[in-house]
């Protein structure tokens, strides 16, 4: 029952995200400059607003509060007005971080990938599939080898619609298949509890 409910937890969290990433994706390919812009607007006064708030503490309270609080601010409004005033600096950046949450969710999602996969059912060969793609989808965002900061924008926006799409695919897959993921899960604890009563008697 656990195992389910975690699985359909993650179902209804991979859903979400897939398709506020599929907007993202979209948004960037289709209008590169203007949604980097936004983006990077976006996280630079957010950095701002919690450096300031940091000084602020580190000011209210010097006796109480150490002093990674006052440069943690300093770098934080830094890091926010370099964003606001250079939004382009932000390419660099979100194409790696991208792709670790890539890599980390897809590896989230190998276990129940093999596990599916283990039954030899079509579905389960589909979803493996998709684990490995999202997985080189990531590890290739992470090492960026592409130039040009609009080209750059577009690709990104271009690997988000289509992780997306195949991260829907996959939940979908996951989701239709739980009782066989929870089998799969539960057979080795089976087999163990029926080892331990025969030991016992």
């Amino acid at each position: 029952m656990f195992m389910k409910e975690t699985i359909n937890k993650m179902f209804i969290s991979s859903i979400l995200s897939s398709a506020v990433l599929l907007v993202i994706g979209l948004l960037l390919f289709i209008r590169p400059e203007s949604t980097l812009s936004l983006i990077s607007y976006t996280i630079g006064g957010i950095l701002v607003i919690i450096g300031t708030n940091s000084l602020i503490n580190y000011y209210r309270g010097k006796e109480y509060v150490s002093r990674f609080e006052l440069f943690y601010g300093v770098l934080g409004v830094l890091g926010g007005f370099v964003l606001i005033l250079n939004p382009k600096a932000i390419v660099s950046l979100i194409p790696f971080i991208i792709g670790v949450w890539i890599v980390i969710s897809s590896l989230s999602k190998l276990k129940y990938s093999i596990n599916v996969s283990s039954k030899k059912t079509k579905a389960g060969i589909i979803s493996l599939v998709i684990t490995i793609l999202t997985l080189v989808l990531g590890v290739i965002l992470i090492f960026n080898p592409f130039s040009g900061a609009v080209f750059i924008t577009k690709m990104i926006g271009l690997f988000l619609f289509v992780y997306a799409i195949l991260d829907i695919v996959q939940s979908s897959i996951i989701k239709k298949d739980v009782n066989a993921i929870i089998i799969v899960e539960e057979e080795p604890k089976k087999s163990r509890k029926k080892k331990k009563i025969i030991d016992a008697e």
